[in-house]
């Protein structure tokens, strides 16, 4: 028997909206009440409650799981505000931090700002490039030449012998006396 796989109105009609009295409004009346098995029956007032107590409890578990989730969500939105102003390095991205689950709960779980969330997830980085920093200017201090102000040795110190001055040297030492200067030898 070959099936014709086509279908004309009326047999889409009765396959789309079936002719029973649901649809067409005939009112029917209903089966006798056949005895129900209840979905759980309690001994006691008790057992009552804390089944009750187990229902209420889920849901305010439920509650404060999304509350916490819109705290950590609205966390995340100020410390990206506040990140964009504070953090002064070139390489910080927010969105790339939060890749990182560490950066992420140390904000959201740990209520740190950005910025020192960044500094504690790159910390070894930021200290390496630091010594790197200090070691180049090490270097560069040691082949400067040494400048008498930042050496230790105390400056040369000389002995002008008095008998050894020229006539000229000796009227400017006058002239030096007689504005008020305190000249020794």
């Amino acid at each position: 028997m070959k099936q014709d796989k086509t279908m004309n109105a009326e047999q889409y009609a009765e396959v789309v909206q079936p002719q029973n009295e649901i649809n067409t409004g005939a009112v029917t009346t209903a089966d006798p009440a056949k005895p129900q098995t209840p979905f759980k029956t309690f001994a006691t007032e008790q057992e009552w409650q804390s089944e009750i107590d187990r229902i209420i409890g889920s849901r305010l578990k439920n509650d404060r799981i999304m509350r916490e989730k819109a705290e950590k969500f609205d966390r995340l939105t100020d410390a990206r505000e506040e990140a964009a102003a504070s953090v002064n390095s070139p390489e910080f991205d927010f969105d790339e931090e939060l890749k990182n689950p560490r950066f992420a709960s140390l904000i959201t779980e740990n209520g740190i700002s950005a910025e020192d969330a960044y500094y504690l997830c790159h910390k070894n980085s930021i200290l390496s490039r630091a010594r790197s920093a200090v070691a180049a200017d090490i270097s560069a201090r040691r082949s400067r030449i040494a400048e008498s102000g930042t050496l230790s040795v105390p400056a040369a110190s000389a002995f002008i012998n008095p008998s050894r001055l020229t006539d000229s040297q000796i009227d400017d030492i006058f002239d030096r006396v007689r504005s008020g200067e305190k000249i020794t030898f």
